[in-house]
């Protein structure tokens, strides 16, 4: 598993990965911003190992793999949970502004922070490891 963990954006490697993208959108009328059109839309992509061979593995450590594995998940689940909740304070963020240039920097503020949350929360639970995912 050492072997093929993935790759994050920052070049580390770890045993998952939760990767996101976001799409600032918005329309114009008459070469105007309209406001209440601004909208992010996001993907959120996690990548998990696999384990081929876990009906191989003796009982106990089958039962080691199942309580990682859970652990993991549900820490990638909470770094798209932090994306979701960015992607939603932006696109209020984005309504609130009134021009092209206000939303673009809002927007990028916006994703810096949720970059900045995840790696907050990477820090504060050691990657996971305060959270169980140990293996």
């Amino acid at each position: 598993m050492n072997a093929a963990r993935p790759t994050s954006r920052s070049g580390t490697r770890h045993d998952a990965y939760t990767a996101w993208n976001f799409q600032p959108t918005f329309m114009r009328q008459n070469g105007e911003f309209i406001p209440e059109s601004a909208d992010i839309l996001y993907s959120i992509t996690i990548t998990l190992p696999d384990l081929e061979t876990r009906d191989q593995l003796s009982r106990r450590d089958r039962a080691d793999w199942d309580r990682y594995f859970a652990a993991l998940l549900s820490y990638e689940v909470n770094h798209a949970l932090i994306v979701e909740e960015g992607a939603k304070r932006i696109k209020t963020a984005m309504r609130a502004t009134s021009t092209c240039e206000d939303r673009q920097a809002t927007a990028q503020a916006g994703m810096d922070e949720v970059t900045a949350a995840s790696a907050h929360y990477d820090r504060l639970t050691r990657h996971g490891a305060s959270e169980g995912i140990t293996f």
